[in-house]
């Protein structure tokens, strides 16, 4: 079973109650957009991994986070769910959300929020694994995102366009600035002639 396969499992069974507390989503929706989330944030961490200096970051921030939150609904745990989610997704925080809300069928707000209570749970079980693990490096850091980013490829669901999920390199949930970069590749190549 795989880091994400566990983790969603977690989330799901163990922090379900709490998000419905916090988020106003019933166990439905909770049960569909807990592991999407999950699969978003694990993504994500895998392209970033791949920056040298990012997987650096990373992995001296995992030693700060090496036990889940005994509560997601405390505005602290959430707060820091923020800041962890503005390292992790820069400025596709609020596409990110977006996306998710859309998917979901719920208020962006209501994202933000369910994403910001799944970050410090998956902060916290990269930094229980590395603690297991007896520490890693940066390298076995990205390597373990890397497959853990394949995985929650996998895992999104079908609904989503497999198109989509091809254009989107950077796991932001928006193809937008990919879009928008591939225009102006073709735009520079056109010109170069």
């Amino acid at each position: 079973m795989s880091l994400l396969d566990q983790l969603t499992q977690a989330i799901t069974t163990q922090a379900a109650p709490q998000a419905a507390q916090k988020t106003g989503l019933d166990a439905g929706q909770l049960e569909k957009l807990m592991p999407m989330a999950t699969a978003m944030m694990m993504s994500r961490l895998g392209k970033n991994a791949e920056n040298p200096q990012a997987a650096e970051a990373l992995n001296a921030a995992l030693d700060r986070h090496q036990s889940n939150p005994a509560s997601l609904a405390d505005d602290n745990v959430i707060a820091d769910g923020e800041k962890i989610l503005g390292h992790v997704f820069g400025g596709q925080k609020n596409n990110a959300a977006q996306s998710l809300a859309k998917i979901g069928g719920i208020d962006q707000g209501q994202a933000s929020n369910l994403m910001a209570m799944v970050a410090p749970m998956v902060m916290g079980a990269l930094g229980q694994q590395k603690k297991q693990q007896g520490g890693f490096d940066v390298n076995q850091l990205a390597g373990l995102l890397g497959q853990e980013r394949k995985n929650a490829q996998a895992a999104m669901p079908n609904d989503l366009n497999p198109l989509m999920k091809m254009l989107d390199s950077d796991g932001d949930g928006n193809v937008q600035n990919e879009i928008m970069g591939l225009g102006a590749k073709l735009m520079g190549n056109m010109f170069k002639r």
